[in-house]
């Protein structure tokens, strides 16, 4: 189910597609402080393997909420709590705005509005995800983690649930 790649020339190609890479890594720089680290995930990854500008960018993180705040602030990186009750933060760093989620597991959903609870399990996050093509990570590295095979879903334009589709779509 797990498939392991890097991208090759990833610095390269981040810089050619509009990956904001320096925002990342100051935002990445930041979360050492409490050990933390980000993976980009969503329409960021899929843009950059289908050699894409990238429009926006969104990061996952195994920090809490409360945590990631507490990071940004030494640093100085301001944020809007744009929808704080599912753990998610937007800064806005040299015109790119970047949304940061924690790690999380679903834990009673009613459509799009959930009650969570956060998580340190790359695997439990990728599973509450809608499709196997947004649910693949990238580290700041180049490397690629996809618990699905999205990756091959994107090359054969295929858009697959995880899990159960009536369910999800319920």
């Amino acid at each position: 189910m797990r498939t392991n790649n890097k991208i090759t020339n990833f610095l390269n190609l981040a810089k050619k597609y509009h990956l904001p890479i320096n925002e990342l890594a100051l935002i990445s720089e930041s979360f050492e402080f409490l050990n933390g680290s980000i993976k980009i995930v969503g329409g960021a990854v899929r843009d950059l393997i289908q050699k894409k500008n990238i429009q926006d960018c969104d990061v996952v993180t195994d920090l809490n909420p409360n945590e990631v705040k507490k990071c940004l602030k030494k640093k100085k990186i301001k944020f809007l709590e744009t929808g704080i009750n599912f753990g998610t933060l937007t800064v806005n760093l040299n015109k790119f705005l970047i949304q940061i989620t924690s790690l999380r597991q679903d834990l009673l959903s009613d459509g799009r509005w959930a009650e969570v609870n956060y998580i340190k399990d790359w695997d439990l996050d990728s599973k509450r995800r809608d499709f196997t093509i947004n649910s693949i990570y990238l580290d700041l590295s180049g490397n690629i983690f996809d618990p699905f095979n999205g990756i091959n879903d994107l090359k054969t334009k295929k858009v697959l649930f995880i899990g159960n589709p009536k369910k999800r779509i319920e």
